[in-house]
């Protein structure tokens, strides 16, 4: 029975650079490893024999290198807020242009108040039971930002 050992050859790679290449389980055959490790030995085998551990010892390193080269879904998020899968980027935009638009013309209390009753969906009663208001000021005060929006996009030029 044959038996294996492991063996350093210097190596040359196609980029010209010399490297020490470890062969695991090279056959443990005296001339084999003289032809192998004799550097003025030029042989077609030994040179595309090197090349294939060469090219193996890269893939094998390439493939055990998992911190470099990991999928996205592996990826393990603490927000899907920021990073949900349902995000829509082009509403995302639209929705701060218009944010941008409303900076423009509203105050910052009517900002929050479209913020929160149109953009985020709360009802009336409860802006106003969380301000200690009555919900009918509430509604005026948004549907005045609301007139100020449509009289500013009616007179906007595209």
């Amino acid at each position: 029975m044959k038996q294996y050992k492991p063996l350093k050859v210097k190596y040359i790679g196609k980029s010209g650079k010399e490297i020490e290449l470890m062969i695991e389980d090279f056959p443990d055959d005296q001339e084999l490893i003289i032809a192998m490790t004799d550097s003025t030995y030029q042989a077609e085998w030994k040179t595309e024999l090197l090349d294939s551990y060469y090219e193996e010892n890269l893939n094998n390193r390439r493939e055990s290198r998992s911190d470099r080269h990991s999928q996205l879904s592996t990826f393990k998020y603490e927000s899907a807020e920021i990073f949900g899968v349902e995000d829509d980027i082009e509403e995302k935009l639209l929705v701060q242009e218009w944010m941008d638009d409303l900076a423009q013309v509203l105050s910052e209390r009517q900002r929050y108040l479209i913020q929160r009753c149109i953009l985020d969906g709360e009802s009336y009663s409860s802006i106003a039971r969380e301000e200690g208001k009555d919900e009918s000021a509430i509604r005026k005060a948004v549907n005045r930002a609301k007139t100020k929006l449509k009289k500013y996009f009616q007179d906007r030029p595209n």
